[in-house]
């Protein structure tokens, strides 16, 4: 079973998940899945505190998130995001299988490499890109629903 919607955001929940991917998705769950993520306590709350009575926000470890995923009937109404590409294809290997990665915003940091005016690269997370490509998963840049989709790879191999 695929998950049906996966995001890569290193800003996790924000404006354009809330009030964007909420209502196009008619999401009931927003899982964030990060190991580093679960120590630091007061971004945990944070996160957490943006849970409404008709959305749950959870913050866990990748396995945790994995777990409470595969517990879902279906996977519908629900958004697992990760803070990098690295951390979606861990939960990827732990067995949930994903059709296309949405890749909302990646900050640049020394050595990245920039992709769009939200998108920065490293080589591991161009390896990363790449390996989800031999395993079928598209990757496709995308910030809001209504914004057009780009394949990543198409565009890193344009640089």
């Amino acid at each position: 079973m695929c998950l049906e919607f996966a995001r890569v955001d290193d800003r996790f929940i924000h404006g354009q998940v809330l009030l964007g991917w909420t209502r196009e998705l008619k999401l009931r769950r927003i899982v964030i899945g990060c190991d580093r993520l679960t120590c630091e306590a007061r971004r945990k709350s944070m996160y957490q505190r943006m849970a409404t009575s008709e959305l749950a926000v959870d913050v866990l470890s990748i396995s945790a998130a994995h777990e409470l995923v595969k517990k879902e009937a279906d996977g519908s109404g629900v958004m697992v995001i990760f803070g990098s590409l690295t951390d979606a294809l861990s939960y990827y290997k732990l067995g949930r299988k994903m059709g296309r990665i949405n890749v909302g915003c990646l900050r640049h940091e020394p050595g990245k490499k920039r992709i769009s005016d939200s998108v920065f690269l490293s080589e591991e997370d161009i390896r990363v890109l790449r390996e989800f490509v031999i395993l079928g998963v598209e990757v496709v840049a995308q910030g809001i629903p209504g914004d057009k989709q780009r394949n990543l790879l198409a565009v890193v191999n344009e640089l």
